[in-house]
């Protein structure tokens, strides 16, 4: 299953920049420049998200001491607010939502599963868009990951449907797997496993059948995401 990855440059306190980067920030309170770059690889690039600092970028000494998702505000259409991740030096960085675009999609309407790793240093969560035109409600169709200071990435499933059933950090939070399946019925078909300080894909698993068995040459990685999915497969 093709998946499309979209890299945003993050930037330091007191701006609101936003741009399509394949640059890292530094891991200090110093000033980074704003680039604008295209992924050659990557087959569609989202325009712009808007990646907004309270306060200096984290320290290379600091920790994610807590996060919170800002409720949505009243009268308004999308699921949740920003994204909201506090340090252990009192930083404090906030993500906004995917943008939407002119054609009137409404881009990302929500942060569902916000994990920390064990390495207190990168996070990750499920973004919800618009599920249809014509079924009403937000599906979880992405996942975004970042990594302190660095860069915040983004994989979505392919149309037709890719759904994220299950995600998890391993390796302490240099990797994470994404299973992607049907919105209705059915079982997942396509585990995936990424470097969440590159957001490259490493290597992908998929099912045999509609029960979600695998191949008996099936990775361990992927064998343990489907065991901590606990709903993934036939039991």
């Amino acid at each position: 299953m093709g998946k499309t990855l979209n890299s945003f440059a993050v930037f330091t306190a007191g701006f609101l920049l936003a741009g399509v980067a394949s640059a890292q920030a530094p891991d200090t309170a110093a000033p980074a420049a704003a680039t604008s770059v295209t992924n050659a690889s990557n087959a569609f690039v989202t325009p712009v998200v808007t990646t907004e600092y309270h306060g200096a970028l984290p320290l290379a000494t600091a920790r994610i001491s807590n996060e919170f998702v800002e409720p949505a505000k009243k009268h308004q259409s999308y699921e949740t607010g920003d994204l909201h991740i506090l340090y252990s030096d009192k930083g404090e960085v906030v993500l906004s939502r995917l943008p939407g675009d002119a054609a009137g999609d409404p881009g990302q309407l929500g942060f569902r599963k916000v994990k920390v790793a064990d390495d207190g240093r990168t996070i990750g969560w499920v973004e919800t868009f618009k599920y249809s035109d014509m079924v009403p409600g937000a599906a979880a169709f992405g996942v975004g990951f970042y990594s302190s200071g660095s860069t915040v990435f983004h994989v979505d499933g392919e149309l037709g449907p890719g759904m994220v059933w299950f995600w998890e950090f391993m390796e302490g939070g240099k990797q994470a797997v994404v299973v992607w399946g049907p919105g209705h019925g059915g079982f997942p078909d396509d585990y995936e496993l990424y470097d969440t300080r590159t957001g490259k894909l490493l290597a992908e698993a998929e099912t045999e059948d509609r029960s979600g068995t695998f191949a008996s040459d099936t990775p361990a990685w992927a064998i343990q995401a489907q065991s901590d999915c606990g709903r993934c497969a036939e039991r």
